[in-house]
Order: structure tokens, then sequence, then C-alpha cells
């Protein structure tokens, strides 16, 4: 059981954080963009900042990376480490837009067949997201030196990270297929209903 009370992060007791949810492939990070552009703080992805350091690091130094493809429950640890100091950073912000959230690390873990950290499952019951947009795939999925995944494993990590944030109590609203700034808009749009009194006047913010 969860509890659906507001963020217990200090400070940010009147913040709302908006989640934008889906599987790999699914214009998460266009649509955080796009609402970047539109002038809404917003949070950027932390799983590909720690992939792409544990890379270099590699690569540096010689050290074994911790990936996805190699740890994945020490690399769910990293991201949630990672993610909580990007969201902390833009706490002066009371609404801002997340590209995925620590729920996503509980999803990722049901997917590969491993229990959820514990560390993470505390940072996941400590943070209560105003309200998920859940992306559908798009119809063309490529991979990249940080996005591994085969088209199949992309959806079913779609459907873990709708189970997990039912799971965690959130609601979600899913979002169809359609051009980057028309997906940004009808979210902004809606999540802005969905606080009141209307918000305006926010600093522009990109972590």
């Amino acid at each position: 059981m969860y509890s659906k009370a507001a963020s217990s992060i200090p400070g940010m007791e009147d913040r709302y954080r908006f989640v934008i949810a889906g599987g790999p492939g699914s214009g998460k990070s266009t649509t955080i963009n796009e609402l970047f552009k539109l002038g809404h703080p917003v949070v950027t992805e932390a799983a590909r900042v720690v992939i792409e350091h544990q890379q270099r690091r590699h690569r540096r130094f010689g050290h074994p990376p911790i990936v996805p493809w190699t740890d994945l429950y020490e690399f769910q640890r990293l991201v949630c480490k990672r993610q909580r100091y990007k969201e902390e950073r833009l706490s002066w912000a009371r609404i801002a837009f997340c590209d995925r959230g620590l729920v996503d690390n509980h999803g990722y873990c049901r997917n590969g067949g491993i229990p959820t950290p514990e560390d993470v499952m505390l940072q996941i019951e400590m943070q209560k997201y105003h309200h998920v947009y859940m992306l559908d795939m798009l119809p063309l999925y490529e991979r990249d030196g940080q996005r591994w995944e085969s088209p199949a494993e992309a959806h079913r990590l779609h459907d873990a990270m709708e189970w997990a944030y039912r799971e965690t109590g959130h609601t979600y609203t899913k979002v169809p297929v359609m051009p980057p700034r028309e997906r940004a808009v009808f979210i902004a749009e809606h999540a802005l209903g969905l606080v009141q009194p209307t918000v305006s006047g926010v600093f522009i913010g990109k972590l």
C-alpha cells in the first residue's frame, strides 16, 4: 500500500511534479524538450546520464560499467540517486515535468525479474507525483548507444511502466502518437488544468 500524500521532500509540499512515462522509443525526451521550449521547467532523463557516465568511466579506467545489461540491480540504484538529485535541484519550480520518474525503477526491476532495491522503494514511497502521462509507443523504434532494448523488449517495458505506476497508486493519462509539439501542448494544458489556481510567470529551468 502506498500513500497518496504529496511529496515528502522538505519544501516541496506545494510543488507539482508531472511525469512523462512510457517504454523506450515512446518519445519521452522529445516531448520533454518541447515542453522546455514552451517555457516549462523540466527534469531530463537520469538513466541516459548514468549510462553515458559509466561508459566513459569504463573507457578511461577500465572499470566494469554498471549498466542495465550487466547489473540491473545496482544500475537502478544509481539511476534513483541521480533522479532524486535532479528533481531536488528543481525544487524552486512550483510546476515541473520529469522525463521518467522514480517509479520507473520499480517497473524496470519487475521487467528484469529482480526485486526492487529497498533504498529505491523508500525513495518511491517518499515521492508522490501529481499525475503521469503515459506516451503511446512510436511506430518506428531505433537503438543507440544507450537504448539497448529490442522492439519487443521495449513494448514489455512499456507494460511494466503502466504496472509500476498503478502499483504505486498513481493516476495516468494515455497520450496517443501525434506531432511532438502537439503532444507537449496537450500535456501542458491538461497538467495546468489540474493545478488550481493556475500558475503563471514561472521561471524556465532544465536539469
